[in-house]
C-alpha cells in the first residue's frame, strides 16, 4: 500500500516551467521555426499554460500547450481521414483545453498540409506532403513538442 501512494505521488508531482514562455521563440533554428510563444492566463476552461505554434520544415505545422504546472505526462492527439485541419478549429481547441485541464503538456499537428486547400487526398500528388502525412508529421511534432516540454 506505502509503495502504491508513493508512486501515486511521484505521478502527481508538478514540474514547474524551466524557461520563461517568450524565450521558448529562442528555439527557432534551420529545421523549425516558432512562430507564437504566448502566455494564456488560467481561465474557466484551463490553467495558465504557454501556447507555443510553428513550423518544421518543410510545412508541418504544430502547436504545443505547455501547462504551468505540468504533472509529467504527454498528450499529442491527431486528425482523422485526411487531416490538415487548421489547429484552431473549435474542436481541436476544445481537445486541446481537455488536455491541459489534467496538467498534460498537448501536442497536435496539421499533417503537412490544408485540408481546406487540398480537400480529400488530393496533397497526395506532392511526394513530401504524402510522406508528412503518411508517417513524418507525428515523429517531427513529437520531437519537436518534446524538446520543449521536457525540464532542463
Amino acid at each position: 500500500m506505502l509503495l502504491g501512494l508513493t508512486a501515486a505521488f511521484l505521478l502527481c508531482a508538478q514540474t514547474k516551467p524551466a524557461l520563461r514562455c517568450s524565450d521558448l521563440r529562442a528555439l527557432t533554428n534551420n529545421q523549425m521555426t516558432v512562430a507564437i510563444a504566448v502566455t494564456v492566463p488560467a481561465a474557466a476552461d484551463a490553467p495558465e499554460h504557454c501556447r507555443v505554434v510553428g513550423q518544421i520544415l518543410p510545412r508541418v505545422g504544430f502547436e504545443v500547450r505547455l501547462p504551468a504546472e505540468w504533472n509529467g505526462t504527454f498528450y499529442m492527439f491527431g486528425n482523422g481521414g485526411y487531416a490538415g485541419e487548421a489547429l484552431d478549429t473549435p474542436g481541436r481547441v476544445a481537445i486541446a483545453l481537455r488536455g491541459l485541464k489534467r496538467g498534460s503538456v498537448v501536442a497536435q499537428t496539421d499533417t503537412g498540409h490544408s485540408a481546406v486547400a487540398e480537400p480529400q487526398g488530393t496533397f497526395a500528388t506532392d511526394r513530401q506532403k504524402m510522406l508528412d502525412w503518411a508517417f513524418r508529421s507525428l515523429h517531427v511534432t513529437d520531437e519537436a513538442d518534446s524538446g520543449a516540454a521536457l525540464p532542463q
